[in-house]
């Protein structure tokens, strides 16, 4: 498990690092790499992000626990609700 984002971003096409560069994560929880693999995404590589309120230490977190499909999910209501 590890915390993962959903990044604020939409587009025709893969990001690019310039294209996430300074991008808020509008959602993010706990899960498993699976929840990238089984849903087709990718790990593109790494960029500086907006973490936000997140706080300092990962004990310090009382959020969700995400299954699979759930990260993809956000991600489509994201871009469905800012298209």
């Amino acid at each position: 498990m590890f915390l993962a984002g959903v990044v604020a971003w939409s587009g025709e096409k893969e990001p690019t690092v310039v294209d996430l560069r300074g991008c808020a994560i509008a959602h993010h929880g706990f899960t498993h790499i699976k929840a990238i693999t089984e849903a087709g995404g990718l790990i593109l590589g790494k960029t500086d992000l907006k973490f936000g309120s997140l706080p300092s230490s990962l004990e310090a977190l009382a959020i969700s626990t995400w299954g699979y499909g759930f990260p993809k999910l956000l991600a489509e209501k994201y871009v469905a609700a800012h298209s």
